[in-house]
């Protein structure tokens, strides 16, 4: 079983692992920004950032659950705590998506789109049932995250307080639970609707709240692995890596060479395929989680991977979008690497700013509160 300092200290292998999902989801939209038509890149692309918001919902369901089973194990699992944790997130999150929000809006109408929806944008249900996002498209996985942060906690202290068995059997029920709810939520997806094309199944189904949340929940299925059984993960954790590469492998390119397709396999796009891209970056974390020892080069790690979360909010909607509007509407003639380099620098600063002038004063903030 992890130790309660063990689950508060900071590991690295973390921050290698959440720099190389936002530096994948930061890849993902250099096409659009550099006017790359390539069809290759465009699949390299979509590919390269789906997997990086895979591997942040696994991280934070990973991260959330560790300190959910440590409330849990220490008979800290109150309804004050409940709301001390949903506090606690809040804080980390909703200052700078309101922040990046706002600028959104204010892009959106001096664009003229249509801001009908816009209500639905600060209490995340943009995308909970029906996909309704016209602007800040990147918000589709914080609603699922946030929801998350909602669901799964009450649901566990309610199984908590119901259940009349051991902490262990309560967490992994819950979890369970929510990930076969979900898959029943796809199935009956899957037997009334049909996709015509992957844009359609992106929107209506991968960026749908309700058919997502279990993607946080193998992070906390994970966490319970590492919590209960540390050192055998620990043992096989090379061999876990090596078995997520392949997954990946067999998943994203195997399969596609096989002809595997949306239209003639609905079944497996519409309910497993997000099941197995969850379970290999379930597999592929353990030799990031008890990677301690720093390497060179481990300060640009740990700073890309404290500002990711900025990162993520600025680089499409702000950053990209009004780069490429200025370079169009000025028709400036910019060579594809300085342009390259002048978004990354954009991109970069940008967040850094955030990060220190929001982000980080309401972390402060969460550091004072306490738990009634």
């Amino acid at each position: 079983m992890m130790s309660t300092n063990t689950l508060r200290n900071k590991i690295f292998g973390l921050d290698v692992f959440r720099a190389i999902a936002i530096l994948l989801v930061l890849f993902s939209h250099l096409y659009y920004v550099l006017d790359i038509p390539n069809q290759l890149v465009i699949s390299l692309s979509g590919l390269a950032g789906f997997i990086g918001v895979e591997m942040f919902f696994v991280l934070s369901g990973f991260l959330i659950g560790r300190i959910l089973l440590e409330q849990m194990n220490t008979n800290e699992f109150y309804f004050r705590n409940l709301i001390h944790f949903i506090k606690r997130r809040w804080y980390r999150t909703l200052p700078a998506y309101y922040f990046v929000l706002i600028i959104n809006v204010v892009i959106a109408y001096l664009l003229s789109y249509q801001l009908n929806t816009t209500w639905r944008y600060p209490f995340f249900l943009q995308n909970l049932f029906q996909y309704q996002i016209i602007y800040f498209s990147e918000s589709w996985s914080l609603s699922i995250e946030e929801w998350s942060y909602l669901i799964f906690p009450l649901i566990l202290f309610l199984l908590n307080n119901w259940l009349k068995t051991t902490v262990k059997i309560k967490f992994i029920f819950s979890a369970l639970l929510i990930i076969v709810v979900i898959h029943v939520f796809r199935f009956v997806n899957n037997a009334t609707v049909f996709y015509e094309d992957m844009n359609l199944w992106n929107q209506n189904l991968k960026s749908i709240v309700i058919y997502r949340l279990d993607a946080i929940v193998y992070g906390f299925v994970l966490a319970w692995i590492c919590f209960y059984y540390r050192n055998v993960i620990l043992n096989y954790a090379v061999y876990m890596f090596i078995i997520a590469i392949h997954l990946l492998f067999l998943q994203f390119f195997v399969l596609n060479v096989l002809g595997i397709t949306l239209i003639q396999n609905p079944i497996y796009f519409n309910v497993f395929y997000f099941t197995l891209t969850s379970i290999s970056i379930m597999f592929l974390m353990p030799i990031f989680i008890f990677w301690n020892s720093q390497i060179f080069g481990s300060s640009v790690y740990i700073f890309v991977s404290k500002i990711s979360y900025s990162i993520y909010l600025l680089h499409y909607s702000i950053c990209a979008v009004l780069f490429k509007f200025f370079i169009q509407y000025y028709n400036l003639e910019i060579g594809l690497m300085l342009k390259l380099f002048i978004y990354l620098f954009l991109v970069f600063l940008l967040s850094f700013l955030l990060h220190k002038y929001i982000e980080k004063p309401f972390l402060t903030l969460r550091g004072k509160l306490k738990t009634k």
